[in-house]
C-alpha cells in the first residue's frame, strides 16, 4: 500500500484495507506503524500540515515514533512529483502527460526487446496491440506514430525511442512550464509537422538531440542532465549537517 494513499485513509478505510487484504497473508494492525491522516496529502504543502511541522524527534523515541513523525513529511514532499504527473497539456485536440511520455518509451522499449528476443512475428503483434490499444495513455504514442507514417511507410523504432528519450531530459527548473515531457512531446510533434524530413535521416542520438534543443530553442539535454545530478548532489551534501540539525531537536521539513 503506497505510504499516501494509507495516510489519507481514515481509521475505518485501514482496518478495512486490512480485513480485505493484509488478513491474507497474516497482517494486522498491530503490525502497521500508526501513522498520521491527513485526508488530501495533495493538498498539504511541504513542510506543512498535522505531525509535519515542529516535531520533536529526539533519539529516545522508539522506532515506531520515529517513523510515524516522519511519515507526513515524506508523504508531502512525494506529493510534489505528484502534481507534476498530473499536469496535462492540450494542443490540437490532443491530451498528453508526463506519464504518457513514460509509457510510450516504456512501450517501445518493450517492442524492442520483443523484437530482439522472440522474433519480428511477435514484435509485429505487439505493434499492432499499441497502435489500436483503447488505453488513454498509449494515445500520444498512436498520434504520433501515425503522422510519422505520414512522412515514410518505414518507421524506424530506433528514432521513436530516441524522439520520446528527448521529451524526458527538459530542464529540471522548468518542469511546470516548457521542460515538462508533455510539452516537449508537442514541441516535437510541432516540427514534424513543419520539417518532417529531419526526422527521416540516420543520425547519431547526440546529433537527433541537439538538432530537436536547437529547433525548439531549448537548452541543450546534455546541460540539462548536468544541472540535475549537481543539484541531487548539493543535496545529498546537505544531509549530514541536517542530521545533526535534528538530532535531539525540532525536526523542520526544510529540504
Amino acid at each position: 500500500m503506497p505510504l499516501n494513499r494509507w495516510i489519507e485513509f481514515d481509521s475505518a478505510a485501514r482496518q478495512d484495507q486490512i480485513d480485505k487484504t493484509g488478513s491474507a497473508f497474516g497482517i494486522t494492525a498491530d503490525d502497521i506503524v500508526r501513522v498520521p491522516h491527513a485526508p488530501d496529502v495533495l493538498q498539504l504543502k511541504f513542510g506543512e500540515g498535522p505531525g509535519n511541522r515542529n516535531i520533536a524527534v529526539s533519539q529516545s523515541l522508539s522506532p515506531e515514533e520515529k517513523l510515524s513523525a516522519y511519515a507526513l513529511p515524506a508523504a508531502t514532499a512525494f506529493a510534489s512529483m505528484t502534481l507534476l504527473r498530473q499536469r496535462k497539456v492540450s494542443q490540437y485536440g490532443l491530451e498528453a502527460s508526463a506519464d504518457d511520455v513514460f509509457e510510450a518509451l516504456a512501450h517501445l522499449i518493450q517492442l524492442q526487446s520483443v523484437w530482439t528476443v522472440q522474433g519480428e512475428s511477435a514484435a509485429n503483434c505487439f505493434t499492432d496491440f499499441i497502435l489500436n490499444s483503447p488505453d488513454k495513455h498509449l494515445q500520444p504514442l498512436q498520434v504520433f506514430w501515425s503522422a510519422m507514417r505520414e512522412s515514410s511507410q518505414h518507421i524506424h523504432l530506433k528514432s521513436l525511442t530516441e524522439l520520446f528519450t528527448w521529451m524526458l531530459l527538459g530542464p529540471w527548473q522548468k518542469l511546470m512550464f516548457d521542460g515538462h515531457p508533455a510539452a516537449r512531446y508537442f514541441q516535437v510533434f510541432e516540427w514534424r509537422m513543419k520539417a518532417p524530413e529531419i526526422f527521416l535521416g540516420e543520425s547519431s542520438p547526440e546529433n537527433l538531440f541537439k538538432l530537436l534543443d536547437d529547433a525548439t530553442d531549448s537548452s541543450s539535454w546534455i546541460d540539462n542532465i548536468t544541472e540535475a545530478a549537481a543539484s541531487a548532489d548539493r543535496r545529498i551534501k546537505i544531509l549530514p549537517s541536517r542530521r545533526k540539525h535534528i538530532k535531539g531537536r525540532l525536526f523542520r521539513c526544510a529540504l
